[in-house]
């Protein structure tokens, strides 16, 4: 057996291997061509993005400031209007409502809410208040039992025409904005 060194046996891997330089083809076109793909692939993106998902338009539909204590306080009825009929087997009225003290359809002489008007026709609430700057409507629609949804909170600024009976019919939501409570929906089906 020969014992080679180590020395000797790293100078002969070293000698064998070779690194072969690749000059640029005509002084430093691959560059343009890298960047040029590069811009080709952002701008092919960048259009399709805008072809595949165009503007949408928006709209302001946050609650405005006076109506958020009313409108919070209007969903928390709706629960309880909800279990008042489950308990009673039929819909409290609004005069039955307004005794039993529920807001918003009792004033609260300790909360800083707007006044109002509220007037009921069958399963719809309609509350006109008259806010600081515009006159807004509250609508809350009381579903029957075979829709998914139990109830609809909903604003708009007040019509000219005032609250009637028209606002709470089936038909299209003409400016009404929806307060959204899809998340209670499915913390409601509960077994008895």
């Amino acid at each position: 057996m020969s014992s080679a060194s180590p020395d000797s046996a790293s100078a002969s891997v070293t000698s064998s291997a070779s690194i072969e330089v690749v000059p640029p083809w005509n002084n430093r076109i691959e560059d343009r061509l890298v960047f040029a793909l590069i811009g080709a692939i952002l701008l092919l993106a960048a259009s399709l993005m805008v072809w595949l998902y165009p503007p949408q338009s928006w709209t302001d539909d946050r609650v405005p400031s006076p109506l958020r204590q009313d409108l919070t306080a209007l969903s928390n009825a709706a629960e309880e209007l909800r279990l008042l009929t489950e308990l009673e087997q039929r819909q409290p009225n609004l005069a039955e409502l307004v005794e039993l003290g529920i807001t918003p359809f009792a004033s609260n002489p300790l909360s800083n809410s707007l006044p109002v008007l509220w007037q009921q026709f069958d399963n719809c609430f309609l509350g006109t208040v008259q806010a600081v700057e515009l006159p807004y409507q509250m609508r809350l629609l009381v579903s029957s039992a075979s829709d998914a949804s139990p109830y609809r909170v909903s604003w708009r600024e007040a019509m000219s025409a005032g609250a009637g009976e028209s606002n709470c019919s089936g038909g299209p939501d003409q400016g009404w904005y929806a307060v959204d409570n899809r998340e209670k929906i499915g913390l409601e089906h509960h077994v008895h």
